[in-house]
């Protein structure tokens, strides 16, 4: 997991404030670093705020003691609590309170946004009182618009067992015909429950395997639901199917919508 990085606002042309110029006159580019070395470790405090320790800070940035003590105390650029103990900046320390602020009221925006959103759902929700006055004529009601609203998203969600009916036959693609799996148009869980309204798991399987062993499968062949609907109709004579007109009329249909989709 990448670890989350804290970051702070810094001018384009911070190396031209009167203190930092003389920091810099006098310890050239280190000073410079080390004074923005010092903004970084407070940034990691929760207060801003950074321990009047010398010694251990210096060893931390890998530098001279004497010149930490001195970047610190004497170009105004940091100010001392009334302890004595903490240092911090005072325009590092405004930035920071401005950050804060307005993250809180990103926050306070995306709780009221989320509570919202949570009352018109609870409002678009059928009402369970009004249900008992005509269970029957008000639950019709209730199930007919969700027929349509499916209809209008396209498809009714998969059930779990119909979920996991298409995890295995994805697994029996996988373990014994995975040239069909490696097909640009691999078969989508929505075809292949279309397939077992029509089919048996096995005259599909069987179908599958056929695909799966017909060398010139990828180079010729784009969309396995396509092909299967092919396949099938070309050997429909010789399935276990009972020669319907009913079934060969909604393969035709089949073929035409996955032509159209394709």
């Amino acid at each position: 997991m990448k670890k989350k990085t804290n970051y702070f606002s810094h001018d384009s042309n911070s190396r031209n404030d009167s203190k930092i110029l003389a920091v810099r006159i006098k310890y050239g580019v280190e000073g410079y670093g080390i004074y923005f070395m010092l903004l970084e470790r407070m940034r990691e405090e929760s207060d801003y705020m950074c321990i009047k320790d010398y010694n251990s800070i210096a060893f931390d940035l890998r530098v001279d003691t004497s010149k930490v003590k001195s970047v610190v105390e004497d170009f105004g650029l940091f100010v001392f609590t009334d302890d004595g103990k903490y240092f911090y900046s005072e325009s590092f320390m405004e930035r920071m309170e401005f950050k804060d602020e307005k993250s809180k009221k990103a926050a306070e925006s995306a709780v009221k946004r989320w509570e919202k959103e949570k009352s018109m759902r609870t409002h678009t929700e059928p009402d369970a009182n009004a249900l008992q006055t005509n269970p029957k004529k008000d639950a019709s009601k209730v199930k007919k618009s969700k027929v349509k609203k499916s209809k209008v998203l396209g498809a009714v969600a998969p059930t779990p067992e119909q979920q996991t009916f298409f995890e295995n036959f994805e697994k029996f693609i996988l373990k014994s015909a995975p040239n069909v799996g490696k097909m640009k148009e691999p078969f989508t869980i929505k075809q292949y429950l279309k397939l077992k309204e029509k089919f048996s798991s096995e005259q599909i399987k069987k179908l599958v395997l056929k695909m799966h062993n017909y060398k010139p499968l990828l180079s010729k062949n784009n969309s396995a639901y396509l092909t299967f609907l092919n396949w099938i109709e070309r050997d429909y004579p010789k399935t276990d199917t009972t020669h319907d007109s009913g079934i060969a009329r909604k393969l035709e249909e089949e073929k035409a919508n996955a032509i159209l989709n394709s």
